[in-house]
Parts: structure tokens; sequence; C-alpha cells
């Protein structure tokens, strides 16, 4: 091994990826980046740092762009150093949590959308829109909020009678009518 025990303990995170049955491990040593050949444990939790490096080579985010484990692919979208091509592959993800990273980077926590963040990716925003998940996800969300907002309506003591009449009709949530 090329690395002395300082070394090891300054390291911060490690990859692991079969390139041409290599292994290579991308480090990040006392703030320098090297590519090493070794042998070192692998841990998922690296995978999540070297995700949001935003020093992460682009051959690195595309191997943890695959990732089996979709929390990783999910740091490798909010890494804002994450080319668009990348981001449209994993726009198309299948798994809620790599579609959470992308509602993360492109709205603020007030729930509106990020100024310019879809002329900084473009065609991310609308891919990512697209995705069938996405839309079962967003529908889901919006019927949630609907019936919130009806419970709401319903357990008013100042809701007119016949609105409640309405509610109590059309709805088949058992939570509107108990209210």
């Amino acid at each position: 091994e090329n690395m002395n025990e300082n070394d090891k303990k300054s390291l911060n995170v490690i990859l692991e990826t079969t390139t041409d049955e290599n292994i290579l491990r991308y480090f990040v040593v006392g703030g320098k980046n090297e590519m090493y050949q070794g042998k070192f444990t692998h841990s998922p939790d690296t995978h999540f740092a070297i995700a949001r490096n935003p020093s992460a080579p682009m051959d690195v985010l595309t191997v943890l762009a695959k990732d089996p484990d979709p929390e990783v692919r999910g740091c490798v979208v909010q890494n804002l150093k994450t080319p668009n091509g990348l981001l449209l592959q994993l726009a198309k993800d299948e798994d809620i949590n790599t579609l959470d990273a992308f509602r993360i980077l492109f709205y603020d926590d007030q729930g509106k959308l990020r100024e310019g963040i879809t002329k900084k990716y473009p065609g991310v925003f609308e891919a990512w829109e697209k995705n069938p998940i996405e839309q079962e996800l967003k529908k889901n969300h919006e019927n949630y909020d609907r019936i919130q907002k009806n419970v709401a309506l319903a357990r008013d003591k100042n809701t007119p009678v016949n609105i409640l009449e309405k509610l109590a009709g059309e709805e088949d949530e058992p939570e509107i009518r108990a209210a």
C-alpha cells in the first residue's frame, strides 16, 4: 500500500467500482483527490459521502448513479456538479427516494420552485415531472391535501349544513364523515 497511517486516518470517502477487472477506489485524502488501486473496506456510507462531494469526478458520479441504493442515487441528484445528462437519466428512476431528491433540488423549503433552476438543468424538471412514479406521487399528495382541507371544513362549526351534506355525500373518506 502506498498510503501511510496518517493518510489512512484522513481518508474521508471510498468508492468501489469495477473497471477492466481492476478494483478502483476513489479517495479524498487530506483534501486532495487521488485515484488509487488497492484493497480497502467498502461501506455504503462512503457512497453517500462521495455522491455528495462536488469534487467527485464525472465517471465516479456515473457509477454512483447506477448504485443499487436509491438514497445514493438521490445524493448524486443533489450534487450540484452532476451533469445534466446524468440528471436526465436519474429523472427516469422508479424509486421514490431518488425522485424525492429532485424535489429537494427543484423546490425551496416553502415549496416554491427555485429561481432559475429549470434554466440551470434544461429538460430535467420536465423529465422528472413526466416520470409515471412522480405523477402518481403528486396525485396522491394532491388527494391527501384535498382530504385534509375537507376534514378541516367538516370540523369547522361555522360550515353551512348544505356544505357538510355535500361533503358527506360525495366523499368516500371515513376521515371526512367522522369529522
